[in-house]
């Protein structure tokens, strides 16, 4: 007797969606649009006769019935996942797929790959960014880069390096603003804010002086990358953070203010998905990340 399955598109579509609970994150993960993942799902429900999300004003929420299912296909995708990587065994031990965040990326790993590729030439490499949390059930990559509070961090986590904080600017801004070692006060300076992290001055201020950040004129953009890159360019004074900042101190184009680094209270940590725990060349890529992360200064 023929076996009554949906179409594996539309399993693939629901899947998706209910990792996320979110229709747009789903078709990015898909590389679909969004009216075509809905279109799935409906045709999955219409399959199934029962309804597997509910539309409520706060976003897509799970029936008792979609849970019941999403609970009971995630096995077989995984094993799924795991079966291809036994086929394609050739495949996954000259290959690495890592998921990490975009300014992270940009401003620690890719600088530092050159190093990789002479120790290991013929390994292919996937970055994959983004800003989400990510799971491993897709089997889109094989490795993550994860930002984490370390008072929630399990005994065995791999981490790579603490996070410590640290106000910089471009040596050029500090001599015009005749801002002087040690500036803790910041008085008159442009204070440039990362939306990913809005807190991180009334943080420092708090922790440096005891009151809140007083009005001052500021800057806003929206990643790392962006803030640090304002400061290079003398346009006031960002907040380091290990590592993004210390590739522009050790150059000369980033000066620290002060000499200590408060805590952030946060660590970035590696995950990794069942099949890269079995693959040689990612557990030499590891151990070459742990080393590269060992020179992440406070």
């Amino acid at each position: 007797m023929p076996r009554k399955i949906p179409p594996f598109a539309a399993l693939r579509a629901f899947e998706a969606a209910a990792r996320h609970c979110n229709l747009r994150l789903a078709s990015e993960e898909l590389f679909l649009s969004v009216s075509a993942v809905s279109h799935q799902i409906k045709a999955l429900e219409q399959f199934l006769g029962a309804q597997l999300f509910m539309r409520t004003p706060a976003g897509l929420r799970l029936t008792a019935a979609g849970t019941s299912y999403l609970e009971d296909i995630a096995g077989a995708f995984d094993r799924l996942a795991v079966a291809t990587a036994h086929v394609s065994q050739t495949r996954d031990l000259t290959k690495i797929s890592l998921n990490i965040f975009p300014s992270l990326a940009v401003l620690w790993l890719m600088p530092l790959l050159p190093s990789w590729y002479e120790r290991s030439p013929d390994t292919d490499i996937t970055v994959i960014t983004s800003i989400e949390s990510v799971s491993f059930r897709a089997g889109s990559f094989d490795m993550a880069i994860r930002y984490e509070e370390k008072s929630t961090l399990p005994p065995r986590a791999l981490t790579l390096f603490d996070e410590y904080i640290y106000p910089v600017c471009s040596p050029l801004y500090a001599q015009n603003t005749g801002l002087d070692l040690p500036a803790t006060d910041l008085d008159g300076a442009t204070l440039i804010h990362c939306q990913s992290a809005p807190s991180e001055w009334e943080q420092w201020f708090r922790a440096t002086t005891g009151s809140l950040v007083p009005p001052r004129r500021s800057l806003s953009v929206d990643n790392r990358a962006l803030a640090l890159q304002a400061a290079e360019s003398g346009l006031g004074v960002a907040m380091g953070r290990t590592p993004f900042a210390q590739r522009a101190l050790r150059e000369g184009r980033l000066r620290r203010l002060v000499d200590n680094s408060l805590p952030s209270g946060f660590a970035y940590t590696i995950a990794l998905s069942n099949r890269a725990e079995r693959n040689p060349t990612i557990d030499e890529f590891t151990r070459w990340l742990a080393e590269m992360a060992k020179e992440c200064e406070r």
